[in-house]
């Protein structure tokens, strides 16, 4: 079957009887209803060409006058689309001239029909630009220079009509070479993105949390912050993932000033651990779970610390011979973390189970039982009953030779596996405690916010 063939049986599905009446390209052709009316059937050559295309039509023509073209149907198996007719002339010379040019016929034919509805969101996205923009160019100018240029940059886009800008929004972002697209209900994505990016799905778990806490702590002085918040958390997860210093955050997301003061204020006030909290809940609630566990595992892991952490705060743990510090984790049946802790690796196991178990009564104060190995002694069990959770030591089979996974206690160890994959945490480079504890959060949000979502992360081979 010919390509239009195939376009022509996509029509037909959706608007009965009809006929072809012009081929326009390889994957276009023009279509005639009984009626007469004219649409055009396309089909593309990819998917994400095809799901561009289809939130276009579905969200920013929406926007122009009734006599934009269109949206009828989409097919995203056959990744067709059929849209109402639009008359136009073929480009010719400059492609690219040609094509502003007739963007601009366009929108001229819109404005004669009907004004552009005023959208009030787009506003508030234009004048986060606005602030955007000129708090880059304060290192260039001075800060009354700044403010002239924002003052005037303002007056310009009120002068414009809502249809003006979205098509300067357009072209700016097809002739800067990014493959920008409105996005209706969030900020626009104006850079390349990395694979660490939150998706607009993840970024829709951890939204809430996140506007909540900015509306609770408003600047006395009125100012908003430079930085959308899921540029920030990028930001976070970026460092996390690849493991770069705070100084080495890439000139596109924003800089360390930023990214550490969020980091900062998160860890201190518990925002980084109500948001894995959260996560935690939906998926032990996804995998059909109570949102609380029963039971827990506990270990510990011994990692290097960098030069630059204190001394005071390291240690050598004596069993593994590893100089740093001892992350101590508590986890579910389904391997995700109910409580870190992060001590001197000198610190003995006792130490580390009874810290943990505090957190994890304070935390979860359904569980019952906790599974920990024979380094774990009699003053953790003992420490345990007095809080309700009974600790049982799950013995290895002395006639086992080599590595043998320990029944419900390996999940712990297959955490400690899937956190090295965030290479922050394969050594210790946090002066506080605390901060390691918190990239923790963030590294298990990161994993659990791709299994809500069904999202892959990339392995080490493509890293």
């Amino acid at each position: 079957m010919t390509r239009s063939a195939v376009l022509h049986e996509a029509a037909r599905r959706v608007l009965g009887a009809c006929e072809v009446t012009a081929v326009l390209g390889d994957a276009v052709v023009r279509v005639s209803d009984a009626r007469g009316q004219e649409f055009v059937v396309k089909q593309h050559a990819s998917r994400s060409k095809h799901d561009r295309e289809v939130h276009a039509y579905r969200y920013w023509t929406a926007a122009l006058a009734p006599s934009a073209p269109r949206l009828i149907a989409a097919d995203s198996a056959a990744m067709t689309i059929v849209i109402t007719m639009l008359r136009g002339q073929p480009c010719s010379g400059d492609p690219t001239a040609a094509t502003h040019d007739q963007a601009g016929t366009l929108l001229r034919r819109f404005h004669d029909t009907e004004p552009a509805r005023e959208l009030p969101w787009y506003t508030s996205w234009l004048d986060d630009r606005v602030r955007h923009w000129t708090s880059q160019t304060r290192t260039l100018l001075s800060t009354k220079d700044a403010t002239v240029v924002d003052s005037h940059l303002r007056g310009l886009f009120a002068s414009l009509c809502p249809c003006c800008h979205r098509v300067i929004r357009r072209i700016c972002s097809v002739t800067a070479g990014r493959q920008a697209w409105p996005c209706f209900d969030g900020q626009m994505n104006e850079r390349k993105r990395y694979p660490s990016d939150l998706t607009d799905e993840r970024w829709a778990l951890i939204e809430p949390v996140i506007t909540a806490w900015k509306a609770a702590h408003r600047s006395v002085s009125g100012h908003q912050g430079g930085y959308a918040m899921r540029e920030i958390v990028n930001a976070i997860l970026y460092q996390s993932r690849t493991g770069c210093q705070w100084e080495y955050l890439p000139h596109d997301l924003p800089p360390r000033s930023a990214a550490y003061y969020y980091f900062a204020k998160w860890r201190d006030d518990g925002t980084d651990q109500a948001i894995h909290d959260l996560l935690r809940w939906h998926a032990r609630e996804k995998q059909g779970r109570k949102a609380d566990p029963s039971l827990v595992v506990l270990d510990t892991q011994s990692v290097h610390a960098a030069a630059s952490v204190p001394a005071d705060t390291t240690g050598k743990d004596p069993g593994k011979k590893v100089p740093g510090r001892k992350r101590c984790l508590a986890v579910d049946v389904l391997g995700l973390v109910v409580a870190v802790v992060v001590l001197a690796a000198s610190a003995h196991e006792n130490a580390a189970g009874i810290a943990l178990l505090e957190r994890v009564a304070a935390q979860a104060s359904t569980v019952r039982k906790a599974l920990v190995d024979q380094g774990f002694k009699n003053a953790v069990a003992a420490y345990g009953a007095t809080m309700g959770i009974d600790v049982e030591v799950v013995e290895r089979n002395p006639a086992a030779m080599g590595f043998v996974p320990q029944p419900k206690r390996w999940v712990v160890g297959q955490t400690f596996g899937i956190l090295s994959f965030h290479r922050r945490l394969v050594r210790d480079y946090e002066h506080r405690l605390a901060s390691s504890a918190s990239r923790v959060y963030w590294a298990m949000t990161d994993v659990m916010a791709r299994r809500l979502t069904g999202t892959s992360a990339p392995s080490w081979r493509c890293t």
